[in-house]
């Protein structure tokens, strides 16, 4: 029965808290309508008789010429009503079996909480939280925690996390809420629930440049001799290569690799890299979020100039006890978690161990002595990971989180021989070292109902020591000994202390405040030596691995980076959103200091809820540079800061994209970008290695400037029986140094011009499922010699006669052969109550491509006189078989 008098509403709000206990069943009652343009009394009306509600509500409230359609089917009352009355400003009270239709209270009220895995009680960093009928919403951050301000009233709240969502009851918000909402994830749903796109928008329409890595992907991901790894799942992505097959390295957008600013927990990694570059420290295990931001960087990162990676590890399972484990034919893993104290505090514990030296100790010494050589060829690499993080209240949590991990390689060979006048003994050694120890303090706390505060202590150490040595010992029959040596040592260590605070104010809807500084005290002490017997004093064949020569040119260097940034994310309008933040640093080293301000811009315009136009633009400086030199080999690379004479780098890029992705459509997007890049550092054409420290590296060095253009585009569509990925890049990429190259711009080595990547997944059935990838890219630059000019001499140095001069004009001028690889992965998956098997048996190179490592010179056997090219390459066709579990 309707009634349009105020009396009448009156009367029902006057006794309304007498039938309010039975207001939240009404709301649940199942309703369907289906109206096209129509009034919206008129919709009221028909609603209530179809559905038998009693509703009452004065006209006046809508107007005149408030006409829309609706069509809804079998959802709960609370949601029907809150779709019929979107937009009109009205809400309603629930009086008993009676609904009454009101203005909408002006009075905002904050609703904020975290977000959670229902299974361990991790946080979700990135959920949504949205609010349909009032088209607000936001996300969760780093820690899981949003806020959100809306009206007073009857709300709907929706949540989702990567696909998997849930709805919270349409419920009345009449004061200020703090909610704890437990979602499902991928790693417990036995069935994913994807919810439409309309209702929780996808980030890849509203960030530009930014790609979220799941834990889903890199494991079902083909892997490398059965170890999955995050970084070789980020070369699939466009935009994103690697330096090659054995070199490593991440190169983004035509930056260096040190161009990329790699976190855990937010604490810089130096080397972020096993075995040379083939694999990567994080162990997917040990991974809750990664995210890669390629443009449209926010203020509150910086340091670098190409991308940001940015990993989040673990927080222990708070509700149970768990172990995750592996084998396979690279490592073995262990992974411990559960409770200190259930639904308050949780450890987690993870520790990765390479088998590599089982395998090379017997099969090297095997080869060594079938070549009458004595020694033997060992490499592993470690990670260890630990967090413990404790609820102390809903407003305080606090986090300790530690990582220690590195690599080490020793291959010791010797050789003793008799000639006419004696006996000789030749020995070779490599030794090599590296790693990162990173340990860090958080500290969250919620000030009010509006502020967030994240403080973090760190400490991180890098330390990479490389040694080689070739000696030569001769005894004559004479008892007159000759000694022969040549030493390469090459050291980089680096210690961080730092100390940041940042804030996130949830100010209204649409409109949320970043800001916050930071310190960080550098210590550098980066060294190079490389002797002989015949240049350094008191250095025998004896004791030359005994002791560190570098111990006596050292000459370590501080600097310190003090930041401050702020940043404003706001909706513009109905369709317009916009991110503008400013950074600024004062970088100190010695007694110079450099200031620099980076702005930052990110605006999405929205055409629909499908489809999207991006815009970014960024600016960064880098005060730290990696010395790197081309020749291939053990790493050798220095770490540096900026000084009076090497001003930092910066960086110059704006971006452009467009992106859509309908209901159950293919994801489409294309995204554009130019970088202007200045003050890079490099070493010199000729560079004296001789004795470098941490003073004197910048008489070996010069400084220019880079470009980088390009279009990546990218396809991805869902299957009723799995899911198909294609990329494709276009990209440019060219350096100008004024004492390199004559001073003419060249393009820079890892400058591919084409880079197409696929990824199919068929799922054979509930348990297996097949997965392919195949990438295909032009070849790296490369330089070799152009011409080549006779001189009179004959006397001969090496292969080549020094009477013959070869010409290298043109820097990085040739193309190395293209790149393409196929790899496959075939995994069986077993779930049983408490437990989970999974096999993967796959290849690596599955039709043994010989993808070019490098190309080196060496003399014709046909024409000695003439060099010729020969193409190395490293990585054949691998096997691959792993076996993890989960209990």
């Amino acid at each position: 029965m309707y009634r349009s008098l105020k009396v009448w509403i009156f009367f029902l709000l006057l006794f309304g808290i007498a039938f309010g206990s039975t207001g939240q069943s009404i709301l649940q009652k199942s309703v369907s309508l289906d109206l096209i343009d129509q009034p919206i009394s008129t919709i009221i009306q028909s609603f209530s008789q179809q559905n038998e509600i009693d509703i009452t509500f004065s006209n006046q409230i809508f107007g005149s010429d408030f006409n829309r359609s609706i069509q809804v089917e079998n959802i709960p009352l609370g949601e029907a009503l809150l779709e019929i009355l979107k937009g009109t400003n009205t809400n309603f009270k629930v009086l008993g079996d009676n609904i009454v239709l009101i203005k909408s209270i002006p009075e905002q009220i904050i609703i904020k909480g975290y977000i959670k895995d229902i299974s361990s009680g991790e946080s979700l960093i990135g959920a949504n939280i949205f609010e349909p009928h009032l088209s607000i919403g936001t996300n969760t951050n780093f820690y899981g925690f949003f806020s959100l301000q809306v009206p007073v009233g009857f709300r709907h709240l929706r949540f989702n996390y990567f696909g998997e969502g849930t709805h919270h009851p349409v419920q009345e918000f009449l004061q200020d809420t703090t909610l704890l909402i437990e979602l499902e994830t991928a790693k417990t749903l036995s069935e994913i629930i994807v919810e439409p796109t309309e209702v929780f928008p996808d980030f890849r329409l509203e960030e530009i440049g930014k790609e979220r890595i799941t834990n889903e992907r890199v494991a079902g991901l083909p892997s490398l001799g059965g170890e999955s790894d995050l970084f070789r799942t980020a070369f699939l992505l466009p935009g994103v290569q690697s330096g090659g097959d054995g070199l490593g390295g991440m190169y983004v957008r035509g930056g260096n690799t040190d161009q990329n600013l790699i976190l855990l927990d937010g604490v810089p990694v130096y080397n972020a890299a096993h075995l040379v570059g083939i694999f990567s420290i994080f162990n997917p295990e040990a991974i809750r979020s990664s995210e890669l931001m390629k443009g449209g960087i926010s203020a509150k990162y910086g340091g670098r100039l190409s991308s940001i990676f940015d990993v989040r590890t673990r927080e222990g399972n708070e509700r149970k006890f768990s172990v995750n484990g592996g084998v396979g034919l690279i490592s073995a893993k262990l992974s411990i978690e559960g409770p200190i104290q259930r639904d308050s505090s949780a450890y987690f514990l993870s520790f990765r161990r390479s088998l590599l030296d089982v395998y090379m100790r017997p099969i090297t010494q095997f080869l060594n002595e079938r070549n009458n050589v004595d020694g033997q060829t060992l490499y592993n690499y470690q990670d260890l990971n630990a967090k413990l993080n404790f609820n102390l209240s809903l407003r305080d949590r606090i986090f300790f989180s530690l990582y220690f991990g590195g690599d080490e390689f020793d291959d010791d060979q010797s050789r003793i021989g008799v000639f006419s006048e004696g006996t000789f003994i030749e020995k070779a050694r490599n030794d090599l070292s590296w790693g990162n120890l990173i340990s860090s303090f958080r500290w969250n706390h919620i000030y009010g109902e509006k502020l967030f505060s994240n403080t973090t202590l760190a400490f991180s150490q890098y330390n990479l020591d490389s040694k080689a040595f070739l000696g030569y010992d001769e005894i004559g029959s004479d008892t007159i000994n000759i000694s022969e040596f040549d030493y390469n040592q090459f050291r980089t260590n680096i210690k961080d202390f730092s100390i940041r605070q940042d804030f996130d104010l949830y100010s209204r809807p649409g409109l949320i405040f970043h800001f916050g500084a930071h310190f960080t005290r550098h210590q550098f002490d980066p060294a190079i030596l490389l002797v002989d017997e015949g240049n350094l004093d008191g250095l025998t064949f004896d004791n030359i691995l005994a002791q560190d020569p570098l111990e006596d040119i050292s000459q370590p260097v501080n600097a310190s980076n003090l930041v401050g940034y702020g940043e404003a994310d706001m909706q513009l309008g109905a369709n317009l959103k916009g991110q503008f933040g400013l950074r600024s640093s004062v970088f100190t080293s010695g007694d110079k200091g450099y200031v620099s301000l980076e702005p930052r811009v990110a605006l999405t315009y929205s055409f629909s809820e499908f489809q999207a136009l991006k815009f970014g633009l960024d600016v960064h400086q880098q005060p730290l540079h990696l010395l790197q030199r081309t020749s291939i080999g053990l790493p050798s690379d220095l770490w540096v800061p900026s000084t009076g004479r090497i001003t930092p780098s910066k960086s110059y890029q704006a971006s452009l994209g467009w992106t859509l992705h309908k209901k159950d459509g293919p994801l489409l997007g294309v995204e554009t970008y130019f970088k202007y890049m200045r003050d890079l550092v490099t070493y010199q054409e000729g560079a004296n290695f001789a004795s470098i420290n941490g003073t004197n590296w910048i008489n070996q060095v010069t400084t220019g400037n880079g470009i980088s253009y390009g279009v990546e585009t990218w396809y991805e569509k869902n299957l009723s029986n799995g899911k198909l990925i294609f990329n494709y890049t276009f990209a440019y990429s060219t350096r100008e140094f004024e004492e390199i190259a004559n001073g003419r711009s060249y393009p820079f080595r890892y400058d591919r011009r084409h880079f197409l990547k696929t990824i199919y997944t068929f799922n054979l059935s509930d348990k297996w499922t097949l997965t392919s990838s195949w990438v295909l890219g032009s070849g790296n630059g490369v330089t070799l010699p152009t011409s080549v000019f006779d001189l009179p001499s004959n006397e001969q140095i090496g292969i080549i006669p020094q009477n013959r001069i070869l010409d290298f004009t043109t820097r990085n001028g040739f193309r190395m052969p293209g790149y393409h690889r196929l790899d496959l992965s075939l995994i069986w998956t077993e779930s049983k109550p408490g437990w989970e098997h999974r096999v993967e048996l796959g290849a690596f190179n599955v039709y043994n491509r010989r993808n070019p490592l490098y190309i080196s010179l060496r003399e014709d056997p046909d024409d000695p006189d003439t060099p010729e090219t020969v193409q190395v390459s490293l990585l054949p066709l691998v096997p691959s078989l792993n076996y993890t579990f989960r209990w």
